[in-house]
């Protein structure tokens, strides 16, 4: 977990960095770097609803 999350502060730091030359650029980036960590925990939520933590369908 601490290194997806220091992956996304780099990501962010290099985007940040190279993509935007306005304040609106920059909100979009953010906008889209948090809509992947949207996609991803949504992912997660699907799957454990699927299947649940000791329902024994563990890989």
């Amino acid at each position: 977990m601490n290194k997806l999350i220091l992956g996304v502060i780099t990501l962010s730091a290099v985007v940040s960095l190279t993509g935007c030359n306005t304040i609106k650029g920059l909100g979009n980036d953010v906008a889209t770097i948090g809509d992947w960590i949207t996609d991803g925990s949504e992912h997660v939520e699907e799957s454990i609803k699927k299947n649940p933590p000791g329902s024994g369908m563990e890989k």
